[in-house]
């Protein structure tokens, strides 16, 4: 138990001193020996724990998805007595403000995303490195990647059936619609390193203005 206890201080301390690193630098430019020094630790040691860089950045995606999945869990918790559009409403809230607090988590998730897509969900071997394939935390996130899908898409149902939510297509459809807003508002901001405004319009308000528009869409189905 003790030296399970140590790994894992050891481990949430790599982790710590990569995601400084990869925010400072970028994964691609990022080197491990840098990571070593920010932890305090050699580059051998860095290795002992998580093999290669590629299964460092993904103990980092995996960090930052169990993360938003237990803001989304929250939310869904937290407004219980809300009807599911309310509810649906409070869950792109969550996604909102963990992309502004965790841009780095943010942008490893979306990096993560486009390797899957790019790779028919991670099962085509031949599109992924090896040490994706042999990455640990690359197949963890396989298991929790469409959590977010599955909470956001039974609160949809959830509205369906309350009444609170009048279009009547697939609740995957309605998903995606609103997930494609998002993540607009992601690559245009959170990736591009914006913060206050973009083109003039003020983040907040953007922001804003796409939640109102999801939540319109679903109550007024065109």
């Amino acid at each position: 138990m003790v030296k399970t206890s140590r790994r894992s201080n050891k481990e949430q301390s790599i982790l710590d001193a990569a995601e400084r690193v990869f925010h400072r630098h970028g994964f691609t430019n990022a080197k491990m020996e840098w990571v070593g020094e920010e932890a305090g630790m050699s580059k051998a040691s860095v290795y002992f724990y998580f093999e290669s860089k590629e299964n460092l950045y993904m103990a980092i995606v995996y960090r930052a998805l169990s993360l938003l999945n237990d803001l989304m869990y929250a939310a869904i918790q937290q407004n219980k007595p809300e009807n599911g559009l309310n509810s649906v409403v409070a869950l792109m809230n969550t996604y909102f403000d963990f992309s502004q607090k965790y841009p780095l988590y943010t942008e490893a998730m979306l990096d993560y995303t486009a390797v899957i897509r790019s790779t028919s969900a991670g099962n085509n071997e031949e599109k992924l490195s090896d040490a994706l394939k042999e990455s640990v935390y690359f197949m963890r996130l396989k298991d929790i990647h469409n959590i977010p899908v599955s909470i956001v898409v039974q609160e949809i149902k959830r509205g369906m059936e309350d009444g609170s939510i009048h279009d009547n297509r697939k609740p995957e459809m309605l998903y995606l619609s609103a997930w494609a807003m998002v993540l607009g508002y992601l690559k245009l901001t959170n990736l591009a390193g914006r913060k206050h405004s973009l083109h003039t319009v003020q983040l907040d308000d953007w922001k804003e203005y796409l939640i109102a528009l999801i939540k319109y869409t679903l109550v007024h189905p065109v």
